[in-house]
């Protein structure tokens, strides 16, 4: 061919073989890169990509008994191992690995560092749990089953769990984690979506792990079946997940006893892993299934191409197997030399060269606790997913229009989520076994009921069982209102996945109960969707998320930032107490922000034991009863224009005649104590004496009348005085006549009280003691004739509060414990607190004894009103009368602190609480309620906005909308005496409240940094 003329001339020539030069040059040096990069990255495991001077020098020292011991990982969970007898089985094998299982960081600690020293090869300290978290250890928290965790929606959370899992590893000497495998999962569903899901969520936690230099083993590969016949195309779809997994540079694979089940040839699991997946790492079998390993187990997993075996026995028959297997040929010098190495250069990529012992405060330092406690309620809250609520039935509301019936099916019992039911509601709950119960007649009951949970507990039930329960829904009453609760495999969903509200809940651990008993109530939010495909109407991503959250959530204080350790000490606190005879038992509720984050019980209900507390326990709350009862009442009546701050007791009453015949004029000196910082200048007007007792005291005296005219008596008194204690009423009602009778046998006892109820006898007093109608009219006549002081002086008296609540009975035409139940309580959810408990059919042995009365009624107080006044008028009081236990009265502060609303309903006006819980500007207190002072049983450091109230019987509430906190504290501490003051001079309710205090500082100085 002849070429063109522009091309024969000399300085073209010359430019076209320059040209070739320079493109063969440049052909030949990205070649020469691309081969060495290649050579650099061969492998996508990242540990074979790393210099092997180290590996080949350690291995060219090393006996074959060295090289075999390389090849054993010593599983051992024994939490009660005698580390001299496990260190003498180390030094004589010297294992190439170890995994570990200690019941705290101590003690992995210690073991660790007291193997590691044993050998000059450092082992690989493996994490084999099943979450890839090491549960088993008592600081750290218990996480969700993997099932649960997979499935949450988006990958922030899955990062912070990878990142707790890394520090745990880091910090613990721990190289090897063996990871559930996400993978696994996948070949069961042939959902695309869920496949990238799980596997999306499998390589964010792995790439975490293996950034820090810790070999991430995919654990659970079963169902790969290393049969190189199997061409079909759903074998290749299933090994899609695992080869984006290696792909990613996963450093081991794990294998079982699953893949023996069929004669392997020689390196078959090995060749088939690298052919198909392209995986190089190390090839981990685990020989733990079988009752004892054998030498056939042993040879045909090293046969089949393991690199290391992990055995928890029989050291001596594996050791000895793999030295017959060398003897013999079967496996050669080369190959030994080749595993050998594989594992020497994993170690010396995650920094075992040599090893450096652990110190038991850098890792406490460094595992960041909170953070795990915190992660393990968002991952569980996160993944519980309302799959339906057609009905809109989730939340809960409306309460007092519900009779709910809760119905467990399965092997055991959800108790967990029966108690978390009960915080909110009374409910009746039953439980089926699911292998012993006729589920269809068990199912009977539930008809009484308009609102049925039924909650299947992991069942493994046969489909007819499983239809049997759908019938029965199915023929329930249309007003009849069911949700399905399915604690286990989401499978299950199908045989009822045309019902109108359906729970998905992946496990059920303590924690997944408590969190789905929540959900139903409003206590937390739905997060979770579907991951996949069920049926027709139960469709991947489907699920009702943000949901309102309208009641209180139970939690842990890590959720708000607080230091559980911190918090426990309010136990050391308390169990000090009880040692001390302060209180026999108390129980402690504390919320913030709307969550529970500390509610106890301690103790028991008497000095010899015999009773525990426990949550549902009541106790008399005494002088508690002035803003859980009567102030609440006032509020909404306030509200209703029912009672006026304004009005005169003399509007409410009709009987206002008053003898004053007999009544005399007195003049008295009124002697105040005070601080200096708390004087109103209100209160010292110029008439008043005052003399100063040191620089922070001084006392007040004053020249003021007491009496009873037409102008001046108790129907005179404003209700907003009486709120305030500034009256100047007696402040004691005229009993004392009745309390001082002679003896149980003398004249006056039968001429006051009954030992049977009649009509002629209608108040109880106390067991076997009826107060007699005709001197319960004359202790009211007594009363109308209280003396009233002519200034206005604050004192407080059970009389005012008495008396205010006579004003609400007399508004109302009926008694205030039914307008609290209609109005309050019911709605509420609040299952305890009533006046009378004995008449409400609570068991006398759920009621804390209150006092052995020696003096008067002489019998043990339990279970009728302990204050004198308030038992004299039959138990329902202004000042005292109601019991209940702390998480009630939680529930009922809490509502307050909302602003009135509490369970989707509006209960009181937000103006209308700043108003009755502020500080009044005539005195110390708000209406009702008590405000912070020296003096007050109160923690120093609350807000000055707190509001609350103390109780003789030891029991005490402060509300502090400053920090959203509900604080109650219960206690029978007059048990057996009401001389018992150790409570006070010990100041244990202050000081378990300031605990609270101190942790929001600490948290708050800890954000700082």
């Amino acid at each position: 061919m002849k070429l063109p003329e522009r091309i024969r001339k000399p300085k073209t020539i010359l430019y076209i073989a320059l040209f070739t030069i320079i493109s063969i040059g440049i052909i030949l040096f990205f070649f020469s890169f691309n081969k060495n990069g290649s050579n650099k990255n061969k492998y996508a495991v990242p540990f074979l990509n790393e210099k092997s001077q180290w590996a080949d020098s350690m291995l060219a020292k090393m006996t074959i008994e060295e090289k075999i011991g390389q090849l054993i990982i010593l599983q051992f969970d024994s939490t009660n191992a005698d580390i001299d007898s496990v260190k003498s089985l180390i030094t004589k094998f010297a294992f190439g690995g170890m995994i570990l299982k200690e019941d705290s960081l101590y003690k992995i600690i210690n073991a660790t560092n007291s193997y590691q020293n044993e050998l000059k090869i450092p082992m690989l300290m493996g994490l084999n749990s099943p979450n890839g978290f090491p549960d088993f250890l008592n600081e750290l928290a218990k996480f969700s089953s993997n099932k649960g965790i997979e499935t949450v929606e988006g990958d922030s959370l899955i990062k912070k769990y990878a990142e707790v899992i890394s520090d745990y590893c880091i910090y613990t000497g721990t190289m090897l984690n063996f990871y559930p495998s996400f993978a696994s999962l996948v070949d069961n569903h042939n959902d695309s979506n869920y496949t990238k899901l799980i596997l999306s969520k499998s390589l964010k936690c792995m790439n975490i792990l293996q950034n820090n230099h810790l070999l991430s083993c995919l654990n659970g590969a079963y169902n790969l079946t290393f049969n190189e016949k199997d061409t079909s195309l759903a074998n290749k779809s299933k090994l899609l997940p695992y080869k984006a997994i290696v792909d990613s540079g996963i450093s081991a694979i794990y294998i079982d006893t699953t893949h023996l089940k069929s004669k392997l040839s020689k390196n078959q699991i090995k060749i088939y892993l690298e052919k198909h997946l392209n995986f190089y790492g190390l090839l981990i079998a685990n020989a733990n299934n079988t009752k004892t390993i054998n030498q056939d187990v042993v040879k045909q997993f090293f046969l089949a191409g393991a690199d290391l075996l992990i055995i928890n026995k029989d050291a001596e028959t594996t050791f000895k197997t793999i030295e017959k297997l060398l003897k013999t040929n079967q496996i050669s010098n080369e190959e030994l030399n080749g595993k050998v190495k594989k594992i020497l250069m994993a170690k010396y990529w995650v920094g075992l060269k040599k090893y450096e012992a652990l110190q038991l405060a850098d890792t406490s330092k460094n595992i960041n606790i909170q953070d795990i406690r915190k992660l393990s309620v968002q991952l569980c809250e996160s993944s519980i997913t309302l799959a339906k609520n057609s009905d809109t039935l989730v939340p809960f509301t409306r309460l007092m229009q519900k009779q709910i019936y809760a119905v467990s099916i399965g092997n055991a019992n959800l108790d967990y989520f029966n108690e978390q039911l009960h915080y909110y509601y009374r409910i009746t709950s039953k439980f089926i076994n699911s292998t012993k119960d006729d589920i269809t007649k068990s199912l009977e009951a539930a008809n009484k009921f308009n609102t049925i949970i039924i909650a299947l507990n992991k069942t493994d039930l046969l489909p007819e069982q499983y239809h049997k329960i759908s019938e029965f829904i199915k023929s329930a009453n249309p007003k009849t209102k069911v949700v399905v609760v399915n604690f286990g495999s989401l499978q299950t969903l199908k045989y009822f996945s045309f019902f109108n509200t359906l729970v998905q809940v992946y496990d059920n651990t303590p924690l997944s109960q408590q969190l789905a008993a929540q959900l139903l109530f409003g206590g937390i939010s739905a997060k979770g969707i579907l991951p996949y495909d069920i049926d027709n109407n139960l469709k991947n991503k489907q699920g009702i998320t943000n949901t309102p959250v309208i009641r209180l959530k139970y939690t842990i204080p890590e959720e708000l930032g607080l230091n559980s350790n911190t918090m426990s000490k309010i136990d050391s606190i308390v169990f000090d107490g009880i040692m001390r005879g302060a209180m026999p038992g108390c129980q402690i509720f504390i919320a913030k922000e709307g969550k529970v984050i500390y509610n106890k019980s301690f103790g028991s209900t008497t000095y010899d034991k015999s009773g525990k507390i426990k949550w549902d326990n009541l106790y008399d709350i005494a002088s508690l009863t002035k803003i859980a009862g009567t102030t609440i009442a006032t509020m909404k009546m306030y509200e209703q224009g029912k009672i006026k701050l304004s009005d005169k007791l003399e509007k409410f009453f009709k009987n206002t005649k008053i003898d004053y015949s007999k009544i005399k004029i007195e003049k008295i000196s009124y002697i105040d104590t005070l601080y200096k910082d708390e004087v109103d200048t209100v209160k010292l007007k110029s008439e008043y004496k005052t003399i100063s007792i040191n620089d922070s005291m001084i006392v007040v005296i004053d020249s003021i009348t007491t009496s009873v005219t037409p102008k001046n008596n108790i129907f005179k008194v404003q209700i907003r005085d009486l709120l305030l204690h500034q009256s100047g009423i007696s402040p004691s009602l005229p009993i004392l006549k009745f309390i001082k009778y002679k003896d149980s046998l003398g004249n006056n006892y039968v001429k006051y009280y009954s030992s049977v109820w009649s009509k002629e006898s209608p108040t109880k007093i106390a067991d076997n003691m009826y107060l007699r109608k005709n001197y319960f009219d004359s202790l009211w006549s007594d009363t109308k004739q209280l003396r009233v002081y002519s200034k206005s002086i604050y004192q407080y008296s059970d009389v005012n509060m008495i008396l205010v609540q006579m004003a609400i009975d007399s508004a109302n035409h009926s008694s205030i414990d039914k307008y609290l139940a209609n109005n309050f309580y019911t709605s509420l959810g609040l299952q305890f607190i009533c006046y009378k408990p004995l008449e409400h059919k609570i068991p006398r042995s759920n009621i804390a004894p209150t006092e052995i009365d020696a003096y008067w009624r002489k019998q043990v107080i339990q279970g009728n009103v302990h204050d004198p006044s308030a038992a004299m008028l039959g138990g329902v009081a202004g000042n005292a009368g109601l019991f209940t236990n702390a998480n009630d009265l939680g529930i009922l502060f809490q509502m307050l602190l909302n602003g009135g609303k509490y369970g989707g309903i509006s209960y009181l006006n937000s103006s209308t609480i700043n108003l009755f819980t502020s500080k009044q500007s005539e005195g110390y207190r708000g209406l009702g309620f008590d405000k912070p002072s020296k003096n007050n049983i109160i923690a120093r450091s609350a807000s000055m906005h707190s509001y609350g109230h103390t109780g003789f019987t030891g029991t005490c509430v402060w509300v502090d909308p400053d920090n959203k906190l509900v604080y109650v504290f219960l206690s029978n501490r007059i048990y057996p005496s009401v001389k018992n003051w150790k409570l006070n001079t010990l100041q244990i309710r202050q000081k378990v409240h300031q605990v609270v205090y101190d942790a929001m500082k600490e948290a708050k100085e800890k954000g700082k940094k």
